[in-house]
């Protein structure tokens, strides 16, 4: 997770930014904000806001193999190395953002520009920019001042902690690999595709979190669909959930073949399995080795997805945590009811 304990604002810039669909237009500041000691701390909680959550770890992408063709790497790059002046940089930034933002619904609003020092993440202290957008949902505030023996009320429009629709950070590491990107998960929007493919054009890292993620997503999806090539039953994809949940839990490496052997079994089902694998690999654009280290904290995270519940119409629910044998399933031809067989040996 980022952490911002040691960290300073070194210099911030803010430009408004239009919607060009609606032939709105964007304003440009000349200067960069001068920060006191108490709006400098106030910013920090507000920018700091959107990153609150485990973080995805995402690069920004090359076009047409060239990453200069990437307009916010080409000026990250120059405002790490000084070669292109800060504000100068996020003017032109905020114009990219301008021509990208084409869309009928996209708000206008505010464009922050931030330059951080001493960022932490995965262990090392970093240099940041980070990019911010917010959209024009200012609220309403009562604002209450003591005058000539009582309160006078105004009321003032502006935004809170929180508010932020759009966020990004870039760290100065990995320049070369499109730097490491942590991109703020818990947007607003209806939809953000044009921040992140067309604006900031970023991809996944392909490190040992999103492998591990994205092979529990593709087993997962593979175990749904189940029921569509085979004839099922309910607590046999719960087997194999458990079987899986305790190959991931018991294993610091995942190998594609061991996993195959052990969890799946079926040859018929390793090969939909197989499948599953290279259709997610095509929507994200990503090749997942066979082997990899698994990362446990995306096992922790994901634990809670492995379901092993059994609901039985509005009154029982069976929780089933492993040894398949011990369960059976069947029908009453006297009652008309379905009804589960439970072998144990002690009740508690």
């Amino acid at each position: 997770m980022l952490n911002f304990i040691d960290s300073k604002i070194k210099a911030v810039s803010v430009h408004r930014v239009g919607n060009k669909a609606q032939d709105e237009f964007y304003i440009l500041s000349d200067q960069s904000l001068d920060l006191d000691e108490e709006t400098e701390a106030y910013l920090m909680r507000f920018f700091i806001d959107p990153f609150h959550k485990e973080p995805r770890v995402y690069r920004l992408s090359d076009i047409n193999s060239s990453l200069d063709l990437n307009e916010v790497y080409y000026y990250a790059c120059r405002i790490f190395d000084g070669r292109y002046e800060f504000l100068e940089a996020s003017k032109i930034l905020a114009q990219r953002l301008y021509e990208v933002s084409n869309h009928p619904k996209i708000k206008a609003g505010e464009f922050y520009t931030v330059k951080f020092n001493n960022v932490l993440f995965e262990g090392e202290e970093r240099e940041a920019l980070a990019l911010f957008k917010v959209d024009d949902n200012k609220e309403s505030y009562l604002d209450a001042n003591p005058e000539n023996g009582t309160y006078k009320l105004k009321i003032v429009n502006g935004v809170g902690v929180g508010d932020i629709d759009k966020a990004v950070i870039i760290l100065n590491c990995e320049a070369d690999n499109g730097y490491k990107v942590i991109l703020a998960e818990n947007t607003k929007s209806f939809d953000d595709s044009f921040w992140r493919d067309e604006f900031l054009q970023v991809k996944l890292r392909n490190d040992s979190n999103f492998q591990t993620e994205a092979t529990i997503r593709i087993f997962k999806t593979f175990v749904d669909g189940l029921d569509e090539v085979f004839e099922v039953e309910k607590m046999d994809k719960i087997d194999l959930l458990n079987k899986a949940q305790a190959y991931f839990k018991n294993n610091e490496t995942f190998s594609q073949e061991e996993f195959e052997e052990s969890v799946i079994g079926s040859e018929q089902a390793i090969e939909l399995f197989r499948i599953s694998k290279a259709n997610t690999e095509d929507l994200l654009d990503a090749k997942i080795p066979d082997e990899f280290p698994l990362s446990n904290a995306i096992i922790k995270k994901s634990k809670a997805g492995f379901k092993n519940m059994i609901k039985l119409d509005k009154n029982f629910q069976i929780s089933v945590h492993g040894k398949r044998e011990l369960i059976e399933r069947g029908f009453d031809e006297e009652k008309g009811m379905n009804y589960y067989k439970v072998y144990f040996e002690n009740e508690s």
